[in-house]
Parts: structure tokens; sequence; C-alpha cells
């Protein structure tokens, strides 16, 4: 398999994966609602805003997005290069919501 495929994987799998923790981001406050007043879990300091959590979300969510990526293109063993994309995007979801949904839980104040 060639380099470029490989990276061609581990970027479609980054940016589905990314853009589904983004789309997650938007939704979060109805999912987790302990985030609607989440100032007073942090008394001692000042809390971090919500374009700073989705940051850190979006950067601890690269790895597996990335390896997602990577996985799911190698995956298929018959078709083209559409349903290696396809399942690359897939994986890169799978792997990185489940990580970017516990980042949002901790810093909803569990």
């Amino acid at each position: 398999m060639k380099l470029t495929a490989l990276l061609r994987y581990a970027l479609t799998g980054w940016v589905a994966g990314e853009l589904a923790l983004l789309l997650l981001s938007f939704v979060w406050p109805s999912i987790f609602p302990g985030f609607i007043n989440y100032k007073h879990y942090y008394p001692n300091g000042p809390a971090p805003d919500l374009p700073l959590i989705v940051f850190v979300n979006v950067v601890v969510a690269s790895l597996p997005a990335i390896i997602g990526g990577v996985i799911g293109g190698r995956l298929p063993k018959e078709g083209g290069r559409t349903q290696e994309l396809i399942m690359a995007g897939i994986f890169g979801i799978i792997l990185a919501v489940p990580v970017g949904c516990y980042g949002l839980y901790l810093f909803s104040g569990y």
C-alpha cells in the first residue's frame, strides 16, 4: 500500500471524526445538562470557556480519529476508492466520538 493512500485514509478519518465531534459539541448541553451552569464546578479558579473545552477535545480525539481512518481505509477487500474512504470516515467517527464524549463529560461536572 502506498503512503499517499494511507495519508488519504488518515485525513478522511480525521476530518470525519472531528466534524462529528464538533457537531456533538453543539448539541452537548442538551446531552449533558450539567454544562449549562458549569462554572460552579470550578470554585478555586477560573473556569475554562467553551471554545477552549472544544479545542482540547478536538486535540485529544485527533489520534483516535487518524487511527480509525487508517484502519477503516484498509478494511474493505472489494470495492473501489469510494468505499475505502467511506469506511475510513466511519471508523474515524467510531474511534473519535467516545473519546470526545468522555472529554465533554469530564468538563461538564460529573
